[in-house]
């Protein structure tokens, strides 16, 4: 239903289940990039011939429209995460999400690791003998130990989203562009805890971490 409504709607089954983690999915992302390429030229097929209009009819208006809210509410969640979004909500053990907005000080992070077992985790340095972590990355996922809800950047994008709703209920134009560019210019003032620029960012120093080891050596 989602290839007739839009294309790019099985985005995240491509990233978190096909490719997965680190490429712990059951393809690797070439294998699921020349999958999406086949699968363009086919929506491209059906859209000329028509079939694609013809799958839209059949499909029920009440549908369409839960279909739309539902993708809707999926965007949101992942935007209240913070690897994705502001850092509203986090995991937690029990009921898989609760609310977070902790800063990194309060923050204990996530191992996905695939032997469990004492030998593959704890390792003997040949050149010291001490013995080390073989962890692997650590994940995006966290759980928070105190200062829930005193993440300064995390209030900042409640700020900015209160901006759009504000200027949308006003009927602005642009109101969603005024919104992010209230929180990209505020993020860009250094010295205060919601800056993406300084050594005392909440932000900067993750994002680097992020992206140094997708660079090619």
């Amino acid at each position: 239903m989602l290839l007739a409504v839009w294309p790019a709607g099985i985005n995240a089954y491509f990233a978190y289940t096909v490719v997965g983690f680190y490429g712990t999915g059951m393809l690797t992302y070439q294998e699921a990039l020349a999958a999406v390429f086949i699968e363009g030229w086919i929506f491209i097929a059906i859209s000329l011939t028509g079939v694609r209009g013809r799958l839209v009819s059949l499909i029920p208006k009440s549908i369409m429209l839960a279909t739309a809210g539902g993708i809707g509410l999926f965007l949101a969640f992942i935007g209240l995460q913070y690897s994705e979004g502001i850092g509203l909500v986090t995991y937690n053990s029990a009921t898989l999400v609760t609310l977070g907005g902790c800063p990194r000080a309060n923050r204990v992070y996530q191992y996905s690791i695939p032997d469990p077992s004492t030998e593959a985790i704890c390792v003997n340095n040949p050149g010291t003998g001490a013995v080390e972590a073989n962890l692997p990355p650590a994940s995006s996922t966290y759980s928070c130990q105190g200062k829930r809800m005193h993440l300064p950047t995390m209030w900042l994008g409640i700020c900015g989203l209160a901006v759009m709703a504000l200027l949308m209920a006003r009927r602005i134009k642009g109101s969603i562009m005024v919104g992010i560019l209230f929180a990209t210019f505020i993020s860009w003032i250094p010295g205060h805890g919601a800056s993406y620029l300084g050594a005392d960012s909440q932000i900067r120093g993750e994002v680097c971490e992020y992206l140094l080891p997708l660079l090619p050596s």
